[in-house]
């Protein structure tokens, strides 16, 4: 069986892309059969959108897995036909992402050589009937944090100072991480800070 991750519910949507919870099916390089990852879909429908995912890919491959209140990146996948998802090699950008924001419109993959063969450069990737149809896309495979946001935890939760002075601290540290290797977030909220419960108390991500 080709499929090595399985996408089980919608868990978020934002202003650009939609987030899925999701498992591995398959061991390999990309995880352990039964992880539960969280795996997110990037439409690349304007140059605009692509400059953005590209600079969120280049982020989060500088920080994954590096600092514990970041989210960590497993895998990203480029989309180049409804069913068919290319892993990208760590270190390398997709050039025809790249060409398209350069460009300043989205280059048609399909106009393009194709390989002698594709068979060997591509592989099936994603097993879901909710896959959309629309092509061109970047699958980012991440961490999962059950806890669900920051907004939704701390209003389910009596005020405690002990714990805020927690979060302040981890998110303190983040931030600091962030900017020692050049990254501003930009848009710092308790929607935007995930939290993942552990048996030492939750962590800010």
């Amino acid at each position: 069986m080709d499929d090595i991750y399985t996408l089980q519910q919608e868990v978020g949507r934002g202003s650009y892309g939609v987030v899925f919870k999701g498992r591995v099916t398959e061991t390999g390089w990309w995880g352990e059969r039964g992880d539960t990852v969280a795996i997110k879909r990037l439409p690349c429908c304007s140059p605009e959108s692509i400059e953005l995912y590209l600079q969120e890919l280049w982020a989060m491959r500088i920080t994954a897995r590096t600092h514990p209140n970041v989210i960590a990146l497993y895998n990203c996948l480029l989309q180049t036909g409804p069913r068919t998802l290319q892993p990208l090699r760590s270190g390398r950008l997709p050039l025809d992402l790249v060409e398209s924001a350069l460009k300043g419109r989205v280059v048609d993959k399909d106009s393009k050589t194709q390989p002698r063969n594709p068979s060997r450069s591509k592989r099936r990737l994603m097993s879901t009937e909710e896959v959309p149809r629309r092509c061109f896309a970047l699958w980012l495979v991440m961490e999962y944090c059950e806890g669900g946001d920051l907004s939704q935890y701390i209003l389910s939760r009596p005020p405690d100072a002990e714990c805020n002075y927690a979060v302040v601290q981890q998110l303190a540290s983040a931030i600091a991480f962030l900017h020692g290797h050049g990254i501003v977030h930009r848009d710092i909220k308790p929607d935007n800070v995930l939290v993942c419960l552990t048996k030492t108390g939750p962590v800010m991500k």
